[in-house]
Formats: structure tokens, sequence, C-alpha cells
């Protein structure tokens, strides 16, 4: 990547660099030829560590002969910058340097002056500049949070750390009614012990730890710490309750993951920050009720409310109308659950750290302390919060190119269909509601289908009656390609450029039941990977969903991705899931596990293990630089390996380090090993409700973090040593230009030819993809993996407007992509043509023409045949009996099958609509006699 740098350099008038002359204070020159000027840099000092990108060099110089030119240079690794000038000749001048964008690493600047006679002197300063970008960590060891004293004076202890040094260090005290601040400065250290006396005041105190560097970095959020100071006096509480979002902590089949107590509890299970929360009494059989206990040992009767509190942040979530304890008396107060009346959530901070400590705080508004027979002051549940990323699904519809025909409510992507209905108001909620997301981070598109044919040894397969001539092995193989193929589309789909596509983190290819009939009498199909190790064996991205089912199905297929196994076999044979909807306020018994078989969305939940499982997947390492590897391996040990993707950003599937029945070894280009790693195969395909198939080949694929100098990749059998496949990487990108549709271009929405040119230096094959964006910003697969240079878009799908395409390509190793400038597509104004065929000018008896007539006459039933073309494509025919509609037919031959009890002289209208809207229409007379 270049770096961009700005340098400041003015010479004498306007003073970035200053020359200041002052040869009329001395008066005399000393003609000495032999001397060199004498040159100082006062600042910085030589050898510096810089963490800003800028610097200010300042210093003198002076010859007795007089200096009339001076020249300064910038070298760094891999560059050089110079500025050079003649000045009004002097015996010394002042110099100020501004240069902003320093490179990593050392930086030399040296700065010359020559006098009159040529003769030149110079000094030079070597800087290092490390750019800083990581806050300070502050780990508070004393006190706990939470924890109550009944002495004013503490100590808060504990240490800090810094990848550079410490410059800044202090605290910050509140409570209520005032606060103080102190901090001070430290000689820039990495490790930095800390031991604070502090002096609280009555009731809560926030502590605020700050520590900062050089760079100005800051911790953030700042670690804080809430403690309570109470003087003796006399009235304790009791209480226990667990914070739910999705299932509870404690529940009647997977156990408890409270802890502890009686005032301080700890939830063992995390909580997710932006999720909709719920507080609930304890344990599960007492959760629909929160108990309290309070013990007055004042003297006078007290009156306070109760209030719950969660931290960070100390917003308080839930307060009690007043009650009264009399005086020596211990009562118990029942509220019923859940609290709050409305949901609250834990802020979410965003991407780092995955973790942070937090919990919820029940307390009397007028503050408890002892001696009583209860025990807390306050009581404290504690919790792990966590960042979890979002799940950005695609829904893909995918057929082949002379069918089998997409279903009525797949067949028109810009009309707000049942599917559509089904997956905003149904899926999606229930959805966001078992998964550990934010509230909506749940999100699921579908924008336009894909119609595309796959080649398998050498038979193009183009419709159904093609795929069921396939033998199961060639079946099998047409899995693997189109699902790779999809996964690819799910990688390349990541967070940010080049190949940040549309943020798709998984896509769901929806496809007529009678290929998943094919594939084993299944709704639903995912691939595994057998796990080696605690990052090994992840199941692979892409799925099969069948497009006619209205079920869980695309959830729990997508939740194998991350991990999860079925739960109608061993070893998981647990399916009962228990819970709460907290945006629904529904209390969740005896549902099935979503990993259970296909069943309905509103009898499916999630059990606990599962979500804890996804909890963890969910707040992983999503986003350094990947490769992308994927290939087919048999049982002989053959691999054919697939194209091969270098990311920016993506998820790690496979950690280095991991072992496995088979090596992945990685070497740099003098055959240096990097890394290595290793992954277990399992050559079973699984399926919903069909169980597993046993299958000779399969897929392997995931993503490895990037190794910096990675020049190839062996992947060996583990046992045997033997080298089964091997890629290198090419040195140069494939190079993409887009000829068409151009910048401003206006296109009817029709049919349309997506070119462009490609070039790679080293002559590799390349594979590309290409997407489309709408003013939405979001960009959609208009095809799988290609090798032509040139694609047919059906634009007639698409909405009038502004539209971008973007070519991905790779070389089987390195990945670029190109844009196209904006283009528009015009709306759809041209109204379909239709004619009505059938019945013609005749008579008709039981559906048989009889004869030619004067006008139509039909002695029982008739078919309905009508004829409808379109420039950009028929959406629908419908059929009409005296402007009453009757039925409706989306595929050709549009036929309607009229069979009704009537008599008498009627009207038929047929009316053919396409996807933009347009209708046009058709009409007959007909004398009908059915009965």
């Amino acid at each position: 990547m270049r770096k961009l740098f700005v340098v400041g350099v003015v010479v004498l008038v306007i003073g970035s660099m200053t020359i200041i002359n002052e040869a009329e204070k001395t008066n005399f020159w000393n003609w000495n030829t032999g001397a060199q000027p004498t040159v100082v840099i006062t600042q910085p000092e030589d050898g510096a560590v810089l963490t800003e990108s800028n610097v200010v060099v300042t210093g003198y110089a002076y010859d007795e002969s007089g200096m009339d030119q001076w020249e300064w240079t910038w070298e760094w690794a891999g560059g050089n910058y110079s500025n050079s000038s003649y000045i009004e000749t002097t015996g010394y001048a002042n110099f100020t340097i501004n240069i902003t964008g320093l490179h990593e690493g050392w930086n030399l600047i040296t700065v010359t002056f020559t006098n009159i006679y040529g003769i030149s002197g110079s000094d030079s300063v070597n800087v290092t500049y490390i750019s800083d970008d990581e806050p300070p960590e502050i780990f508070i060891e004393a006190p706990e949070e939470g924890e109550i004293f009944n002495e004013s004076a503490i100590h808060v202890v504990g240490v800090a750390r810094d990848n550079i040094g410490i410059t800044e260090f202090g605290y910050t005290h509140e409570w209520e009614g005032g606060s103080t601040e102190n901090t001070w400065s430290l000689e820039s250290l990495k490790y930095y012990p800390f031991d604070i006396e502090i002096v609280l005041h009555e009731g809560l105190n926030n502590i605020t730890m700050l520590a900062s560097d050089a760079a100005g970095n800051e911790q953030d959020p700042p670690v804080m710490r809430h403690v309570y100071y109470h003087p003796e006096e006399g009235l304790l509480i009791d209480a226990v309750f667990q914070p739910v979002q999705v299932v509870y902590p404690d529940d009647p089949i997977y156990g408890d993951d409270m802890s502890g107590g009686p005032c301080v509890w700890n939830a063992g299970l995390n909580m997710v920050a932006g999720k909709n929360t719920y507080i609930f009494g304890y344990p599960y059989n007492d959760r629909n009720k929160i108990e309290i206990t309070v013990h007055n040992n004042y003297s006078v009767d007290k009156t306070f409310q109760f209030v719950m509190s969660i931290y960070p942040g100390g917003e308080e979530i839930w307060r009690s109308s007043n009650v009264t304890v009399p005086a020596k008396t211990k009562m118990t107060f029942s509220y019923s659950a859940p609290i709050p009346d409305t949901p609250f959530q834990w802020a979410d901070w965003g991407d780092s750290p995955k973790y942070m400590d937090g919990g919820i705080i029940l307390y009397p508004s007028c503050g408890a302390s002892p001696p009583a027979d209860c025990r807390c002051q306050v009581v404290t549940v504690r919790v792990k919060l966590a960042h979890t990323h979002k799940l950005n699904v695609l829904f893909l519809p995918f057929t082949f190119k002379d069918g089998p025909n997409f279903p009525p409510d797949l067949s028109t992507p810009l009309k707000i269909t049942k599917f559509d209905e089904w997956r905003l108001f149904t899926l999606e909620p229930w959805w966001n509601a078992i998964y550990p997301v934010k509230e909506w981070g749940v999100d699921t598109d579908y924008f336009a289908n894909i119609k595309q044919n796959i080649t398998i040894d050498g038979i193009k397969v183009n419709n159904m009656s093609q795929l069921n001539s396939l033998t199961d092995a060639q079946l099998a193989r047409l899995q693997d390609i189109i699902l790779s193929r999809v996964l690819a589309l799910s990688w390349i789909g990541g967070t940010s450029p080049p190949m940040g596509i549309g943020g798709w983190d998984r896509i769901v290819l929806l496809v007529h039941p009678n290929v998943l009939s094919k594939a084993g009498n299944t709704n639903g199909l995912a691939y595994i990977i057998a796990s080696a190790g605690p990052a090994n064996g992840q199941m692979k991205q892409g799925v099969w969903v069948n497009w006619g089912t209205k079920t869980k199905t695309a959830a729990h297929e997508i939740s194998h991705t991350y991990g999860l196994i079925d739960c109608y076999k061993p070893p998981d044979t647990q399916s009962d899931a228990y819970g709460y909807w907290v945006n629904e306020k529904k209390d969740i018994a005896n549902r099935k596990d979503l990993m259970w078989f296909t069943h309905p969305i509103s009898d499916s939940w999630i059990k606990k293990p599962n979500f804890k499982s996804l909890l963890k997947r969910f707040t992983e390492k999503r986003d350094p630089q990947v490769l992308g590897i994927s290939g087919f391996i048999d049982k002989d040990d053959n691999i054919e390996l697939n194209p091969w993707y270098k990311l920016e950003a993506g998820y790690v599937d496979l950690e280095w380090g991991e072992s496995g029945e088979y090596s992945i070894k990685a070497y740099d280009k003098n055959g240096a090993l990097l890394n290595e790693t290793g992954f277990n195969i399992n050559f079973v395909n699984f399926m919903d409700p069909g169980g597993e198939k046993s299958v000779d080949e399969t897929v392997f694929a995931f993503r490895l973090e990037w190794i910096d100098g990675l020049h190839r990749i062996d992947i060996l059998n583990a046992t045997s040593g033997k080298i089964l496949a091997t890629r290198t990487r090419s040195p140069n990108m494939p190079q993409i230009s887009i000829s068409t549709p151009k910048a401003g271009e206006k296109i009817e929405p029709s049919k349309y030819n997506i070119t462009w040119s490609a070039y790679d230096a080293d002559k590799d094959q390349m594979t590309f993809f290409v997407l489309i964006k709408n003013e939405s910003g979001k960009w959609f697969p208009m095809s799988l993996a290609i090798q032509n240079d040139y694609f047919m878009a059906d634009f007639a799908q698409l909405n009038e407007g502004k539209y971008e395409v973007k070519i991905a390509a790779t070389d089987d190793f390195n990945t670029a992509e190109a844009t196209s400038g904006k283009f528009t597509i015009l709306p759809d104004t041209t109204a379909p043509k239709i004619s009505i065929e059938r019945p013609e000018r005749a008579l008709y008896v039981g559906n048989r023409k009889i004869m030619p007539f004067l006008f139509t006459v039909s002695i029982g039933k008739i078919m309905i045949e009508a004829k409808a073309t379109d420039n950009v494509g028929v959406s629908n025919v419908s059929f009409y009996i005296d402007d009453i509609m009757k039925n409706e037919s989306f595929v050709p031959p549009y036929t309607w099958l009229w069979d009704e009890k009537i008599a008498g002289f009627h009207k038929i209208k047929v009316i053919a609509h396409d996807f933009a809207g347009n209708a046009g229409n058709d009409e007959k007379k007909i004398l009908i006699f059915n009965s």
C-alpha cells in the first residue's frame, strides 16, 4: 500500500521552514575557505521513538564565511524525499521543518548547509515511528464490583499495561452530590502496578481508572468499580433472581448456571449486549415471582423503594412503589416476574473487547447496612456480557436454465410475496429471539433469482430431466460443485474490501423439492468436517433448503454451519427446549429444539446447550485477513482443488496448530515452513429429515488466518506424509475492466449482456462472480462462479433506478474486483400482449370442439387458454368471468378449466401482468350451458 505523506516546508517568508539572517549583527566575514558550516539539529533527539506520525525538526547552522544554500533529506525503508534552495548569504540561520506522515520504522532526516565556497556541513537524526492504536489495559484486583464497606478508607489495587508505554494515569471518584479527579504523568511505563487510597462517601461510589499512552489512546470503555459505604445501621435484605434473554440460567433439564450467594451471585450463562432482557425469580420453578426479604433493625419505621440497576453504566431498570417496614421487623415482599414492565438492554460497546463484566444490583433506596438478621446490604448478580456479531442471511433461489420453474412466491422478486411475508414476519422475529445476537441482529434478504447450468462429467445439467439421469456419484458431485460456489459467495460477501461484497454471513440456496428428494428425501442439506480440535471442524457455510418449506429448516441448516448437531440421533437425543420469548412475553416449555426434525416455528425454540454453543461461536474473532481454501477429496485421497480466495476480512474456521488425519502446511518463497494445521474428513452428507447419506467424495472448505509471506500450501495425508495437493501463489493480481454497462448508460428493463476484460500477467485461469448493487447499498449476486468474460443479466427482475455492477475475480489465490460506474435501469412502460386462443368461435361440447360457429358456445365445462408475451417477461395471467377473478396462472401455457354451474351469455376476460406492474387484457363473449 502506498503511504501518503505531507511535508510542510516554506523558506524565509512563509515560515514552515524559516531561515533567520543575522549578518547585519556580526558585520564581518572570515574568509577562511577550508572550514565547513556547523549544523546542529536541536530536536528531535537522535534515536527517538515516536508514536505520532508528524515531527517538527528544528535547529541552527553557522559559518563565518557565509552560507548561501541549504538542503534537507528524509529517507525511509523503500523511499526518500529531499528539498533544497538558495538563500540570502548569511553567517547564521535557524530552521524549522514540519513533516507529517512518518513511515513505519526508521526515518533518517539530514540537514545540510553549504557556504559560498561550496563546502558543506550537515547533521542528521534517525527517529523510529511506531503507529499505536492499542489502548492501555487496566486490571483492578481490589475492590470487587459491588463490594460493601463499613470503613470509609479503601485501597484500589491493580496493574496497568500498554504495548508502548503509559504516560498518564489516574482516577475519578464520583458519589451522590460530588466528584473528584486525580491524574499524574509517568515515564512511558509498559507495566504500572498501582495501590491508591480513596476515602469513600456514604452510599454508592463510582471509581473509574484512567490511563493513556503517548498516542493518546485510552481504554474504552474505562474500567470501573461500583462500591458502597454504609456506616453501622440496621437494614438488610435477602433476594435472588436470574436475568433471561432466550433461555433460563436455571432450567429443569440443562442444569443451574447460577452460583454463589447470598449477597453476590454469579450467572454462568453469558448475556448478549444489546439484546432485550427480563429479570425472573429463581430457581426455575419460582421464576414467576421475585421475593425480597427485609429486616429493619432500626428503632423507627422505614419507608423506601426497592431499586434495580445494571452495570456498567449504572442505569436504573426498575423501582418498586413505596414499602414500609416497621421498626425491629422482618418482612417479605413478592413481585410478579418478569420485571421490569418493558425489557432492558446492556449497551453494546462495539467489537472490542469481546467480553465485559456486568451485573444487576438490587438495593433499597434508603441504603442498607447491618446489624440485622438478613445478610445483604445489596444483592448483586454478576454476569459476563458478550459482544456478538450480526448474522446476515441471503436467500438465493436457484434453478437450472430450463427449469424447473420457480414457484409463484419466488418468481417475482420485485413484489412482496407470501415468501417475503413469511420471512419478515414469522421467520425473522423467531430467529432473532433464539439466536445470541443483539436486537434484530439476524437480518434476512431476498433480491433476485439465479438460473444457471452446471456441467458434471461432460453432462450439462440444464433441467430436472438431466438431473434425474445422473448417477448417485454424479449427483453428489453436482451438489458439491453448487454448494462450494455458494460457499465462495458467502466468503466474498465479507465485511471489508477488497471482496467485501454484501456482507452476507450465510447464503441459503433455495431449490426445487425434487432436487432434495433426489438427494435423499429431505427438506434441507448441510455438510460437516469432523472435528480434530477445539477450533477445528467447522461446518461449511453453504446449505440447501426446499424452496416450498415454511418451517425452521433454514435456521436449522445454518445452525449446522456453526457446529450444532441434530438432536434426533446419538450422541445428542435430548430435544426439549425451555426458555422465554422476551419480545412476545411468552414462556417457552416443552418445545422442540431447532436441531430437531423439520418442525413448525410455532412449536420450536433453542435448548440451553445449543444457545451456549452459538454464543461462544458468535463472539469469536471474525475480522483478520484470511485465506479461503476448498476442494474435493475422495476416500482414496484424491484431491481436486477449487478456486481459493485471499480475503481482507473473514471468520477463522480452522486455526493454525491443530492436528488431524490431513495436514495443511504453509511455506514462504524460500521453502521455509511458516505454519501448519490439520483437519479430519467425514464422508457423510447430513440431511433432514432423511438422516445421513454416505458418499465416496465430499468437499473440504474453511478459512485460515493469512500469514504474511505465504507462497505455497501443501495438503498431505498426515499418517503417510504423502503430498496430495499443492497450490502456489502467483505474484500478480488479476486485472479487471468492466466494458458494459457504462457510467451514465440508460438501459431498458430486459436481458442485458454484462461484459468485461480481464488480464492476469501470470496467465492464471480466473473465476468470476457477477454482483449488482442498488441504492440500498447492498451487493447481491447475479451468478454463481463462472469463467466467461460476459454474463447475460435479466434486468427485467429489477425496479427502475440507479445501479452498479461488480465483477469479483480470483486466479485461484489472489483476488481482485472492479466496479462499474452508476447506470440507470429505465421504468418498463410496455404492457404485455395477450389473446384468448381458446375457446374460438365454435361450438364446444364437454370441452371438445365440434364445429365452427358464428360465436362461441359451450355445452359443459370449457378449457380457457391465453397466449401472453412481454418485452421483459410475463409475471402472471389472471382469468375473469364477468369481471370476477377466478384463477391465476404463472407459467405458460396459461390455462384454466372453467367448470361451474352456469348458463347464459357471459364475458371471459384475461389480464396479463409483467414484473413492472403493467397489464394487458383480452376478452370474449360466450354462451355457456353447464349444469
